[in-house]
């Protein structure tokens, strides 16, 4: 009798001590591949689970908690709810066709889905239920959220703009001119919400599209008129990190990185050449990730070092998921909900069987 006591105290300690490693444990990644999602664990470099997640899992998108996570099944027509706690999928719900973009709102309540038959679903996570489906100008690559959560950008296959999505109405509201003669592959909003940066992997022709180096730089306000940044190299995607802010390039032999206060580049991260579907920022420790598909590797770099840590053998890598910044936003301009900034995503080029490499990329 006497030693019940005891063994529940011994109990409690041990629980609670799991859960404060939990809670101090390193971050995970996740990358999309075929038919499942490895899972990375940041503080060894390692893939320590895979979670099987339909037939084509594409773009992916994680809580702030880091305990649930949803991805596109660009095969199977829908979005896969995930418990990350448990490695599970747990539910399938059925979206447009050939889903492929990913962003989550900032209260966690809705799921913004962009597929590639040129529609836009909203999804109501509790309810696990589309609340709209919106046909948009074109067929879409990436969304990303204003910090300001009333506007989610639309980066469009191949018209010239970008599109425009009222976050309060679930409606089209406008759009943002790019340049005229390139064609896109990524893009990234900086924290302060002031700019769009657009990765455009081709010279846009009437025959083969040649790669291009470019990155725009466009003004949200539509004040200021389309910048653009040479890096040398053919671009597919990038994504901005922090301390200090920096936007990060994948480019076809290098990560090149530039300081938006300059507009310059004043870096170039050699890594493995060819195409990269995908680069993330893991703001908890400064690190990014870039997946390589034919080089069958996801890159780990030190952004502090402006250096490659280590490459990770990943099938079939495609897209990342990585737990985003915490950082509370800032307060809406009304007591509506407001969406927070969505992972960022590479251009969705490939079809069923494997990332659609880009026209002409130069390995």
């Amino acid at each position: 009798m006497g030693c019940r006591p005891l063994n529940a105290t011994r109990a409690l300690i041990v629980l609670l001590g799991v859960i404060a490693n939990a809670a101090h444990a390193a971050p995970f990644v996740y990358v999309t591949q075929p038919t499942s999602i490895a899972v990375i664990d940041a503080a060894t470099n390692a893939v320590t689970a895979t979670i099987p997640a339909g037939d084509y899992p594409y773009a992916i998108a994680i809580t702030r908690s880091g305990a649930s996570g949803y991805t596109a099944d660009f095969a199977g027509n829908t979005v896969t709810f995930l418990d990350l706690l448990g490695n599970n999928a747990i539910a399938t719900l059925p979206v447009a066709a050939e889903p492929l973009a990913l962003a989550l709102s900032a209260d966690e309540t809705r799921l913004y889905v962009a597929s590639r038959n040129a529609r836009l679903s909203v999804i109501d996570i509790a309810s696990r239920a589309t609340l709209a489906v919106v046909p948009l100008i074109d067929p879409p690559v990436a969304i990303a959220l204003h910090p300001d959560g009333r506007r989610l950008y639309i980066l469009y296959e191949s018209a010239t703009v970008l599109g425009i999505f009222d976050t309060t109405t679930n409606a089209l509201s406008g759009t943002l001119a790019n340049r005229l003669d390139v064609l896109p592959g990524g893009f990234a909003i900086r924290a302060s919400g002031a700019e769009i940066y657009v990765a455009n992997e081709y010279v846009r022709s009437f025959f083969l599209p040649p790669p291009s180096d470019i990155v725009s730089i466009i003004d949200t306000s539509g004040a200021a008129p389309v910048a653009s940044i040479a890096v040398g190299e053919q671009v597919s995607t990038l994504t901005f990190g922090t301390n200090p802010e920096r936007a990060y390039v994948a480019a076809s032999g290098h990560v090149k990185v530039i300081d938006p206060s300059t507009r310059a580049v004043v870096d170039s991260i050699p890594v493995a050449a060819g195409y990269s579907p995908a680069i993330a920022y893991l703001p908890s420790l400064h690190r990014l990730y870039l997946t390589s598909y034919s080089g069958n590797v996801v890159t780990v770099i030190d952004t502090a070092l402006a250096s490659v840590l280590t490459t990770i053998p990943v099938e079939g890598p495609g897209y990342l998921g990585v737990v985003p910044d915490g950082t509370p936003p800032p307060p809406p301009a009304n007591d509506d909900p407001k969406p927070s900034l969505a992972v960022p995503g590479g251009r969705p080029r490939r079809p069923v069987v494997a990332p659609r490499q880009a026209i002409g990329w130069i390995n």
